[in-house]
């Protein structure tokens, strides 16, 4: 539609020019016209002048209107672009990430394997399991007034308090503390990149590779926060009382009556020392 205004336009100029100029060379007597030549020779090229202004103008609307079209394909082209870098970003940034975490839990396992962490650990928990276990006889035999859940709220406290004790005395305290240190990095970064991750099924997959007396420890260890790296976001519910609690009834050499263990009871009040 604009292409053919234009076209019209240019050749509706042509003709007041042409008219203009033919009319400047023509006696306008013969035909008893006897006003002078010039007023309409002027006439014709202001008409002329309008029309082409009239056309020029159309043509920057045309010229304005496929800038606006190439604009708008180029910003669609540069925003589609971007998406897709953006897309591999995430990409290689997830790639890295697995990088990341997959090599720290290899060597994780190495570690493990060079400094014979199993056997430590294992040590440890048959020390703890008959230190407890004992405490809890104790506390049945000398506290008989009471409550049941007096009685859990004390032992829970016992724990940690002998937990922070003895773990120090031990001669493989510091080699323990770089295992749970080293532990603690591995979920500190999967939490820290967990926005990077499509799926994040790195933390199930790790304690996965954890038997119940590693796990047993890294709880034990959570709730001394003096002499054991701190790891905050450790979520403590009744399954991490339920490992420790199991352990400790395997300690069967005394006959000591474990009835009155409380599981919801400990939980609440390991809860409690955490936040202190």
């Amino acid at each position: 539609m604009a292409k053919n205004i234009i076209k019209i336009s240019i050749s509706f100029s042509v003709i007041f020019i042409i008219t203009g100029i033919i009319i400047a060379f023509i006696d306008l007597s013969t035909y008893c016209i006897y006003i002078k030549n010039d007023g309409y020779v002027g006439a014709f090229f202001s008409l002329s002048g309008i029309v082409l202004y009239f056309t020029a103008l159309m043509y920057q609307i045309k010229e304005y209107k496929l800038q606006v079209i190439e604009l708008r394909k180029s910003v669609e082209a540069q925003t589609k672009s971007s998406e897709a870098l953006e897309n591999q970003k995430n990409i290689l940034i997830e790639q890295n990430t697995n990088n990341l975490i997959f090599g720290m839990i290899n060597s994780f396992n190495n570690f493990k394997k060079q400094n014979n962490t199993q056997s430590l650990i294992d040590n440890l928990a048959i020390h703890f399991q008959m230190i407890f276990a004992l405490v809890w006889r104790d506390n049945l035999n000398n506290n008989k007034r009471l409550t049941r859940k007096d009685l859990n709220v004390k032992f829970a406290t016992d724990i940690k308090r002998k937990f922070s004790e003895i773990i120090v005395e031990q001669p493989e305290f510091l080699l323990f503390r770089n295992y749970i240190s080293f532990i603690y990095n591995i979920l500190y970064v999967i939490d820290q990149n967990s926005d990077n991750l499509t799926h994040n099924y790195f933390k199930p997959f790790f304690f996965s590779q954890l038997n119940t007396t590693e796990y047993f420890m890294i709880c034990l260890s959570n709730l001394d926060e003096w002499n054991m790296p701190n790891y905050p976001d450790f979520k403590w519910g009744n399954y991490e009382t339920k490992t420790i609690v199991e352990i400790i009834k395997k300690f069967n050499k005394q006959n000591i009556d474990f009835n009155e263990l409380d599981i919801q009871i400990l939980t609440n009040e390991f809860k409690e020392i955490k936040q202190q």
